[in-house]
């Protein structure tokens, strides 16, 4: 049987390393110990940095910007209700604060996956125009924004 050292730093344990050490050195550190790294907290740049000096696999687990182990769960399940359809057979739609790790997660994930994704949401609510504008890239999302009254808006 083989057996996988995994580690997870919430933000509070992230804040302390950051203000008690050099991270890229505790990074390279945590990447000795451990065969990867799950990183759930506030900043992206942390993940990131993280990903970059471990050595070894580092997921994110949550930050403000991105939830995509959530939207990993999300796909799994989709497929399990609708089986034998592939993710551009499918159209997900999201009501709600779309500016968030969520919205962003998915617009992520349906860039990657083909999903038809419908976000609902007051054009204040709205994801980075830049964020949408790489997703929207040639060959990734078919994505519609709407706003809260229903009219639908491409936005680039």
């Amino acid at each position: 049987m083989t057996r996988v050292l995994a580690l997870l730093i919430s933000a509070q344990a992230a804040a302390r390393l950051v203000i008690k050490s050099r991270f890229k050195d505790t990074a390279r550190v945590l990447g000795r110990m451990y065969d990867g790294i799950q990183y759930r907290g506030y900043g992206q740049e942390i993940v990131e940095t993280l990903a970059e000096y471990a050595g070894v696999p580092v997921w994110n687990g949550l930050t403000n910007e991105f939830h995509p182990t959530q939207l990993l769960a999300d796909l799994l399940t989709m497929q399990e209700h609708l089986p034998g359809k592939t993710f551009n057979e499918m159209t997900l739609v999201y009501a709600g604060d779309a500016r968030n790790n969520m919205g962003n997660s998915m617009l992520e994930a349906a860039a990657l996956t083909g999903l038809d994704l419908r976000l609902v949401a007051p054009k204040a609510c709205w994801p980075e125009a830049a964020l949408v504008t790489e997703c929207r890239a040639p060959g990734t999302a078919k994505w519609r924004g709407y706003y809260a009254d229903g009219r639908c808006s491409q936005r680039s």
